[in-house]
């Protein structure tokens, strides 16, 4: 498997499958996620939101982040 496809699995699998409270999150496992995946624009397409640099990262950036760095966490 690619390195983009197991980030972007990690991603898509730990952000999206849980059943939240419905609020923001917080207090699921993702809550607390730097990068989670993320609607690009309200569609069906999605890309990886990284919440401390508030932006879509760019496939090059998904790449080369370690699964260590992937499920950092982030509180503002």
């Amino acid at each position: 498997m690619s390195a983009m496809k197991r980030n972007l699995q990690i991603v898509w699998d730990e952000t999206t499958n849980i059943i939240s409270d419905g609020g923001d999150g917080e207090g699921a496992p993702w809550g607390g996620r730097r990068y989670i995946a993320r609607s690009l624009d309200g569609g069906t397409g999605w890309g990886v939101w990284d919440s401390k640099q508030d932006r879509f990262l760019k496939d090059r950036e998904v790449r080369v982040l370690s699964e260590k760095k992937i499920r950092e966490t982030w509180t503002n």
